[in-house]
């Protein structure tokens, strides 16, 4: 249905208003010239503006309830636009199933604004399915073709907006089919905050053919999916800006969530072929996401965040919008993505066919909407504020590539010239990246920036982030940013990340690469990286010492300047007074030209090659580790507070090189035979594989002039030989550092010289670096040749000298013959320089050599006698004897001092023993028992050193009242089984160590005793002695790093003797039978039932003990040595106390002992039960 409708035009914002005003509004109100059309239902009849009012010209508006749709009706257009007359859609136009449509044509050389808040869909009943049974949907994605939602005719000059409002739409299913294409130019702006999509081949979702006298902002989403399908494509000039600010993204590929690729650690036998994973229909590439032809006067702004700093320190939040970084909320964030090998941001003039003039990107100028609707007057596209850019490129949002399947390459942003070489694409001052720029490839190449043939831009400045990111195996390269032959870039700034990432054994990874030359100078103060990322494959390899072996033959470079010619000269220049530790990591490759590498602030890793001009090397309040290479005659190498961690390699040609003010150098110099080195208050260390051969040295002021002491090949050669002079300081002091270990005494020459201007009693040595193995002093010699020279001699401590104690020193000539050979611990071991961390890392080595398990089964002897004896006193008190089952829990604590030869440790165990017990002829009480007992010790040094053992035990005991005395002996025998547990840990190394043995203990004990009543109080003297042994088997550690030990048999025993006294008391209960009902005697009327307590007091002395003592020796090694405890048992105050509660048909007994001796201690509880039968 189509309805006539005023058209009422108010002016905005009019405080005062006329008679003449209001006469104006009642004229355009009644007057039929401005009568529109309305469509408020669905119809399906094509409507044209020229016609709409019953023959005549007028507006349309197809309301929220209006629409115009139809099905299958091909070469038909919804709502042709063939006067100056606007079109408003808050409604739908849906047309299905047809081709050769169009939404809303527009005749050129009109004036017409297109205003569209509801949808325009074409659409088609179309869909994949599986037909070759591969469970993978089949065929194209699109089937219909030629399907437009606007459509600007060719021809002329359209002068008025496009603008697609918030929540609006325009949805195509079509091959060679667009949501909106502009054929004709423009004179007004584009504006678009709702969404367009294209699906189908050769589709394009904006597709502007012609000029835009205006701006082009699009803040809605842009898709496009089809092969050749592009999101974005702008043929023609923009006179505004172009503004994007939401998601933008093509590919030809079926979906963007699945890869054909699988690492090689993922892939078996039962993993698909490549050519299986995906068929070749889902791997169609699409054309850029967005395409760039035209010039634009205001440049090209992906916006988003900004974050805005005023002389480096951030403005503070308020609600003023006074600043550029006030209006984040009224910007949106342009995300450009595609998947697949097309380019993610193209501009390059041969989009336009026949383009006779350059590409220019002019300075973005952006201006910013009320999108908030602050000023609440409903129109969101009103202007808020503008903000002018130096650069002609700014991307605040992000840019993203994503090669996503097997062999398809990346690239983010690709700007060039046209391929003819006759046109260039000029960016007006530079690019400025403050978002984010990246790139992922498999097995393809990944080039995130790439500035080809024809591109001219005066500099990049970076404080956001440039990636690359290349995975396989294929040899790939990585490249952040590439400037290609034919293109220029002077300047790169960089303040945030630029980085290159390959997981590629093969592959090369790059941060920047120049093959132009003209590329004059990089200012980093953010991060310059490139590195290889090892993939963790199931088939890495290691050496003899465990060292992981590199796969990577590719190359890591940060910086590749390398194809400059003799006039084409590089400065670098890291940090400045601004900077926060900025860093390069990644070599640096320069060309022919004069260049220059200024390092002023942070790190630089990676190596440095200087070609055939005058080299600069600076390195002031900085780091570099790598090497550095003079292939030229002229350079300059200068350190100032620098530090230095590599080679510096002079090819034999003849200069300086100075190391001043603090500097640290550690590292060599190459064919510096022609070489005059300068040090002055400074540290130098020289390595010994690789001696310096100078012209000259002049070390002054407070400088170290140390060495690396290895078992290096060229041990005879001194460390430094100057052909010439050699002048040493009367400040320098002499420094030593190990990364071998050495055995026995050496000396090593420092320096030689034909004249040697040294004071040698001015000089000094600092042992701060000496390895403590090593006593060093240091002489001038002459030599056999001639020449002077400074030596050191050091000569191997004795176990004396290093503070080992009796078994550490048996232990010391095994322990060199093993490290002698153990590269990695070796190395370690050295670079120890004091005597505490020394004798905790060699603690560490040694096993536990102590008597522990001996104290152990002597408290768990002691715990059984007590219990016996305390049965042997009811027996006595009783009129009759019975038949008994009993159970015993046991916990002790043990702590040994460290004494002159004994690490001080401890330890805790556990028990459980079952008895049972009856009176057989004339022995009043014969018992079995069985036992099993768990103990923990550990040595309580630094050093992780543990056992652990289990003992299961059978035994045997008797009791017998002989007149006033009684009599009980007992014996055990029992195996044990060891679990040993120790950690080597000294500097760098590492190795878990363990040990699984068994033995078998024997325990035989016997004691007099003879209880005396004293009214209430029963006082019982006794004596005894017993004997306890341990024999351990034979084993072998286990190591995950060596410095593993086998062990011998070996034997240790005890017999003690013992002597004491037992006071206790007895309370009897109320009646024959007591409340719990237990009960030692059966009978009724027993005058036991009640509470027996005492407390017993000794003393027991080793009467002759058989230490710990085995041979052991490291695993591979023949040097043994023995391992032998070093305690002594000798008195020992023994006391104890129990508490026996006994009832008709059971008894329970608890009972703390404590045996205190010089330097030791053995703390134990036990808790027992008896039953009657």
């Amino acid at each position: 249905m189509i309805m006539t409708a005023p058209a009422i035009f108010v002016r905005k914002n009019i405080k005062r208003t006329s008679p003449l005003v209001f006469l104006t509004i009642l004229y355009s109100t009644c007057s039929p010239l401005a009568l529109g059309q309305e469509i408020s239902s669905a119809t399906s009849t094509p409507v044209e503006t020229a016609t709409l009012d019953n023959g005549s010209a007028s507006d349309l508006t197809i309301t929220d309830d209006g629409s115009i749709e139809w099905d299958s009706v091909d070469d038909q257009v919804a709502v042709t636009v063939n006067s100056s007359n606007n079109v408003t859609i808050d409604g739908d136009i849906t047309l299905e199933n047809s081709d050769n449509n169009v939404g809303v044509k527009i005749n050129p050389n009109l004036s017409s604004t297109i205003n569209l808040s509801g949808a325009i869909n074409l659409i088609e009943d179309y869909a994949r399915t599986d037909t070759d049974d591969d469970d993978d949907l089949d065929g194209l994605i699109a089937e219909g073709t030629n399907r437009h939602g606007i459509f600007l005719e060719s021809g002329g000059i359209n002068t008025g907006d496009i603008i697609l409002q918030s929540g609006s739409s325009i949805y195509v299913e079509g091959n060679n089919s667009t949501a909106i294409t502009l054929q004709s130019g423009l004179n007004g702006n584009y504006i678009q905050d709702g969404s367009i999509s294209v699906y189908g081949a050769n589709s394009t979702a904006l597709d502007i053919q012609n000029d835009v006298n205006g701006n082009v902002r699009v803040s809605g989403g842009v898709t496009a999916n089809g092969e050749n399908a592009s999101a974005i494509s702008i043929a023609g000039d923009i006179t505004g800006n172009l503004t994007l600010e939401n998601t933008i993204t093509s590919t030809g590929f079926t979906s963007t969530t699945s890869s054909n690729y699988i690492g090689p650690d993922d892939i078996d036998d039962d993993t698909a072929a490549l050519e299986d994973r995906l068929d070749n229909d889902d791997l169609f590439n699409s054309a850029s996401s967005v395409s760039i032809g035209g010039s634009i006067a205001n440049g090209l702004l992906i916006n988003g965040y900004h974050d805005y700093v005023d002389d480096g320190i951030a403005v503070d939040d308020d609600e003023t919008k006074d600043t550029i970084d006030d209006y984040n909320e009224n910007r949106g964030t342009g995300y450009i993505s595609t998947y697949g090998s097309s380019p993610a941001l193209q501009i390059t003039p041969d989009l336009i066919i026949g383009s006779s003039s350059d590409l220019v990107l002019g300075s973005v100028v952006e201006t910013v909407r009320d999108t908030l609707d602050d000023d609440e007057d409903e129109d969101t596209n009103e202007v808020l504020a503008t903000f002018n850019f130096d650069q002609g490129l700014v991307n605040l949002g992000t840019i993203y590539a994503d090669g996503q399947n097997v062999g398809f390459s990346a690239t983010a942003l690709e700007i060039s010239g046209s391929a003819d070489g006759n046109l260039n694409t000029i960016i007006t001052n530079g690019i400025l990246n403050s978002g984010t720029m990246s790139t992922t490839a498999f097995e393809a190449n990944a080039t995130t920036v790439n500035l080809g043939q024809g591109a001219i831009i005066s500099s990049i400045t970076n404080d956001g982030s440039i990636i690359s990111n290349s995975t396989g195996s294929s040899g790939s390269n990585s490249i952040a940013i590439q400037i290609s032959n034919g293109a220029n870039l002077e300047t790169i700034e960089n303040t945030g990340y630029i980085t290159a990432k390959i997981t590629d054994d093969t592959g090369y990874s790059t941060a920047i690469l120049d093959h132009s030359g003209t590329l004059t100078s990089i200012f980093n103060n953010g991060y310059i990286s490139s590195y290889y990322v090892d993939d963790d494959s199931d088939d890495d390899e290691y050496d003899d010492n465990d060292n992981k072996i590199s796969e990577f033959t590719g190359r890591s470079i940060a910086i590749d300047v390398s194809q400059h010619t003799a006039s084409q000269g590089v400065t670098i220049v890291q940090g400045n007074t601004n900077s926060t530790s900025p860093s390069i990591y990644g070599d640096i490759l320069f060309g022919a030209g004069n260049d220059t590498l200024d390092i002023q602030d942070g790190t630089v890793a990676g190596d440095t090659y200087f070609g055939s001009g005058t080299a600069n090397f600076y390195l002031s309040d900085a780091t570099y580790t790598g090497d550095v290479h003079f292939e030229s005659e002229g350079f300059n190498f200068q350190s100032t507070q620098g530090q230095y961690f590599g080679n510096l390699n002079f090819y034999n040609n003849s200069g300086s090189a100075v190391f001043q003010n603090n500097s640290y150098f550690s590292g060599s110099l190459l064919d510096s035979d022609n070489i005059d080195l300068i040090i002055d208050t400074s540290t130098i260390y020289i390595s010994q594989d690789s001696p310096i051969t100078l012209n000259s040295l002049n070390i002054t002021g407070a400088s170290t002039l140390g060495v690396i002491i290895s078992n290096s090949e060229h041990i005879d050669t001194p460390y430094i030989t100057a052909t010439n002079t050699a002048i040493v300081g009367d400040s320098v002091t002499l420094s030593s550092q190990f990364t071998n270990f050495v055995g026995g005494d050496f000396s090593r020459t420092i320096l030689s010289a034909p004249s040697l201007d040294v004071d040698i009693d001015s000089i000094s040595f600092d042992t701060s670096g000496l390895s403590w193995l090593y006593n060093a002093e240091y002489i001038l010699d002459q030599e056999a040749d001639g020449n002077q020279s400074i030596s050191l001699q050091f000569s191997q401590k004795t176990s004396e000298d290093l503070g080992l104690d009796a078994q550490q020193d048996r232990t010391f000539a095994s322990f060199i013959e093993m490290i002698s050979n153990q590269q990695n611990a070796g190395s370690e071991f050295v670079k120890i320089t004091d005597e505490t961390t020394f004798l905790e890392a060699y603690e560490s080595i040694l096993p536990q050599h102590s008597d522990v398990a001996l104290r152990h089964l002597d408290a768990h002897t002691n715990t059984l006698n007590s219990m016996v004896s305390e049965r042997m006193a009811l027996l006595r008190d009783s009129s009759n004897t019975s038949n008994g089952f009993w159970l015993q829990e046991l916990v002790s604590q043990t702590t040994v001092d460290a004494s002159e030869n004994v690490n001080a440790y401890s330890g805790r165990g556990f028990g459980f023993t079952a008895g049972v017990d009856r009176r057989i002829g004339f022995i009043d009480s014969m018992g079995l028992t069985f036992s099993i007992n768990d103990e923990k010790y550990e040595t309580t040094t630094s050093a992780f050193n543990e056992t652990s053992s289990t003992n299961f035990a059978l035994g045997f005991y008797i009791a017998e009242r002989i007149g006033f005395a009684d009599l009980q002996m007992s014996a055990q025998i029992g195996q044990t089984n060891f679990k040993s547990e120790r950690e080597v840990n000294f500097e760098g190394f590492n190795s878990d160590i363990e040990g699984d043995w068994s033995g078998l203990t024997q325990a035989y004990s016997t004691q007099i005793s003879s209880p005396q009543k004293l009214g209430w109080l029963r006082v019982t003297p006794h004596i005894g002695a017993s004997y306890i042994s341990l024999n351990q088997d034979a084993y072998e550690e286990t190591a995950s790093n060596g410095f593993n030990l086998a062990f011998s048999e070996s034997e240790s025993n005890k017999l003690t003797g013992s002597a004491g006294v037992s006071l206790g008391v007895f309370w009897p209960s109320n009646s024959g039978r007591n409340s719990f009902d237990l009960s030692e005697n059966q009978q009724s009327n027993s005058s036991l039932n009640g509470w027996h307590a005492a407390v017993d007091l000794g003393i027991r002395d080793t009467l002759s003990s058989t230490n710990y003592d085995a041979v052991a020796n490291f695993v591979g090694y023949d040097s043994a040595f023995n391992v032998y405890s070093d305690e002594i048992f000798g008195q020992a105050f023994s006391t104890g106390i129990s508490l026996v509660g006994i009832g008709d048909f059971a008894s329970f007994r608890l009972s703390a002992n404590a045996e205190l001796s010089e330097g030791a201690s053995i703390y134990s509880g036990a808790a027992s039960l008896r039953f009657k039968f």
